[in-house]
């Protein structure tokens, strides 16, 4: 038994009467002239329906912060919570990474509600770690192809997916481990813009995904319905979404229980 999954096993009966599993989603809607106020409303509503559907699947409810609420500082203690209360965190985010690079090239943030920086290696690698088993980041250039699995400079490590996950070895559209990572390679789509295979567009790809993951569907099972639904494709790999949304780690699991 590798060692993470080792004291993951302790933590589970250190911890066995609490609740297992912790979820939060971030929506901070970052007033950029990149957004209109109808991107705005369907990220806020897309994201509503998952933590309701979130709040729902575990018994601990769902961490929900958007708008003036989504601040680097409450996203630290929520990061923070999850990583310390519970066996496993299931996250998601909808908004813009910081640019210029921060601090260098090598380095990504997230940007909240004001512009304000949760860079990977300061904010939120010391605030999650293996236990992070589902992470959906719809930032741009949050997949880093061209840099995981690991990095490390005077600053700290990178890049984003080890900082989710501290996993050096998740494979790219795999069906081993424990964990699912999944980022946009490139920029990622705004909600309101319109799919090659229009009249969809992403958020109601956004939605289709989550609804579907709620259902108990693996990822695997559900990219293969966005395909079929919206794309009318038999695969996922016959998407423009292949290689641009790009999952890290094993498409054969599910959304964790409780």
């Amino acid at each position: 038994m590798r060692e993470n999954e080792k004291q993951k096993a302790l933590k589970r009966v250190l911890l066995i009467s609490l609740l297992l599993i912790g979820s939060a989603v971030f929506c901070p809607n970052y007033l950029t002239y990149l957004d209109s106020e109808y991107e705005h409303w369907l990220s806020s509503t897309v994201c509503s329906w998952l933590s309701l559907w979130l709040a729902a699947r575990y018994q601990s409810g769902c961490m929900y912060y958007y708008e003036e609420y989504c601040t680097v500082d409450e996203i630290r203690i929520s990061l923070s919570q999850l990583k310390s209360s519970f066996i496993d965190a299931v996250v998601f985010s909808k908004g813009h990474r910081g640019t210029p690079y921060y601090p260098n090239y090598n380095h990504k943030s997230l940007l909240d509600h004001y512009g304000g920086h949760l860079i990977d290696y300061e904010d939120i690698y010391p605030r999650t770690s293996y236990e992070n088993t589902f992470t959906f980041l719809w930032h741009c250039e949050t997949a880093d192809k061209d840099t995981y699995p690991l990095g490390w400079d005077e600053y700290g490590y990178y890049p984003m997916p080890y900082c989710w996950t501290h996993a050096e070895d998740m494979p790219e559209y795999g069906n081993t481990g424990a964990q699912v990572y999944i980022g946009w390679h490139g920029g990622s789509p705004q909600f309101n813009s319109t799919t090659n295979s229009s009249p969809w567009d992403f958020a109601q790809v956004a939605y289709l995904f989550w609804y579907k993951m709620c259902d108990d569907y693996t990822v695997t099972q559900t990219l293969g319905y966005i395909a079929n639904e919206v794309y009318n494709e038999d695969g996922f790999d016959s998407t423009q979404l292949y290689n641009w949304l790009v999952v890290y780690g094993n498409m054969d699991v599910g959304l964790p229980y409780d």
